[in-house]
């Protein structure tokens, strides 16, 4: 018998975190199909990472039709047994109003249940919901403190969240060195945001660190993985000549990209460059 590769999958983080690992410990399959019945029968048994595990495919469509209710009726199902990554992810579910359901109380509860168990995306979330005054008061200093343990086990969003309250002096005194030390932190793991923000703050010349070839790498980054904003900056970048020689043809490629998104600027900037 072949064994299915479950390392080759796009959603192979889910499937092989320790959690999952144990639940399936040692399992053999042919196909997708087999792993899909074994995660039922497992969350028919009430095993709370098979529930999990199966709101995390019928969330992304991976296997399964998509379908946020039957993702929200899994994630339930694991949160009530006090899995943190079902906690956190219905939480975030319905703090978006996902499957036709918007409860922010229900899911800045959830969120504090799972941070009770000290996950990190459930800390970030949780931050960020006292960061925008959703669901209770806005409270920068609470914004902080959950942004900080987030930050403190390597969450990228967190992170970036730090350094946008430093940047803007939202709960610390506006620090532009601190803003691009927070966001390098999430911009070297991959968060494309930070990456953005650390480009455009090396543009700007931002603590006084004006780098327009560093701008042009972090921003390309950015843009590489469709932030629309980013996709304009660069075609800025080409259309000037700002980092990198100058080029209309590219400026018009990366313009289109990001005015295909919807963004303003990016419309604007075409109009000027091909009709002017």
């Amino acid at each position: 018998m072949n064994t299915f590769n479950l390392s080759a999958l796009p959603f192979a983080k889910i499937m092989l975190t320790e959690d999952v690992q144990i639940l399936l410990n040692g399992e053999k399959f042919e196909n997708f199909k087999e792993v899909i019945d074994f995660l039922q029968l497992s969350a028919k048994d009430k095993n709370a990472d098979a529930q999990w595990c199966l709101g995390c495919l019928h969330q992304f469509g991976f296997g399964v039709v998509q379908s946020d209710v039957e993702a929200i009726k899994f994630y339930r199902l694991a949160a009530l047994q006090g899995n943190a990554n079902a906690q956190c992810n219905l939480g975030a579910m319905l703090k978006e109003g996902r499957g036709g359901v918007q409860n922010t109380k229900e899911a800045f509860k959830w969120f504090q249940l799972a941070t009770k168990q000290g996950h990190a995306g459930a800390q970030d979330n949780l931050g960020s919901m006292y960061l925008d005054g959703i669901a209770v008061k806005q409270n920068f200093k609470e914004a902080i403190k959950w942004f900080g343990l987030s930050s403190k086990q390597g969450n990228s969003n967190a992170q970036n969240n730090l350094g946008w309250m430093h940047e803007n002096g939202q709960g610390f005194r506006q620090n532009d060195v601190e803003a691009m030390k927070f966001y390098r932190l999430a911009a070297e793991q991959g968060y494309m945001l930070a990456q953005f923000n650390l480009g455009r703050m090396y543009l700007e010349g931002c603590g006084g660190d004006k780098k327009e070839v560093e701008a042009y790498k972090w921003i390309r980054l950015a843009a590489l993985h469709g932030i629309d904003i980013a996709q304009y900056y660069l075609g800025w970048m080409y259309h000037h000549g700002y980092g990198i020689t100058q080029s209309n043809e590219a400026a018009i490629t990366w313009y289109e990209l990001s005015a295909d998104q919807g963004f303003a600027d990016a419309k604007t900037a075409l109009f000027y460059i091909k009709c002017l």
